[in-house]
């Protein structure tokens, strides 16, 4: 009985390790944002981004404007340079803002779409540049591209 019962532990121990190392972590890692606080810039938009993530984005190209928002790095389903964006808004006509632009009043009734869409910054090896891309063909059009830290 005793045979009969450690071979039966013994099944049960080399089981349990083949289960435990045969899984796999699907989790990846999220590279940490924080090399995202600065100025970046390229020759579309400037981001100016703060120590909680959230932003302002002045963009030149293809009319001028600003848009605040956050870059949330938290959800499911994500790779580790996805942020979504998140609170997005462009002031309205008659906000007192230095840097408010005719083109908030264009910007603002399309900022709805870019509301909680999935953007991927890509680092550069030196944390020096960032590729933007979305699948969000609006917010790809607007903030897509490399941008360089001031």
């Amino acid at each position: 009985m005793k045979k009969k019962t450690f071979i039966t532990l013994a099944f049960l121990a080399i089981s349990c390790t083949f289960f435990i190392t045969g899984c796999d972590d699907d989790e990846e890692e999220h590279t940490d944002p924080s090399f995202l606080i600065g100025t970046w810039s390229n020759e579309k938009a400037t981001f100016t981004i703060d120590k909680n993530y959230e932003f302002a984005c002045d963009i030149s190209s293809p009319f001028k404007a600003k848009v605040y928002g956050k870059l949330d790095p938290n959800g499911t389903d994500m790779g580790p340079n996805d942020y979504i964006l998140r609170n997005m808004k462009a002031e309205k006509d008659g906000v007192p803002d230095d840097s408010y632009t005719e083109g908030n009043a264009t910007i603002r009734k399309d900022i709805a779409n870019f509301q909680n869409i999935v953007g991927t910054l890509t680092p550069s090896s030196d944390k020096r540049q960032f590729t933007f891309k979305s699948t969000n063909f609006a917010a790809d059009a607007f903030f897509g591209g490399t941008y360089n830290k001031q």
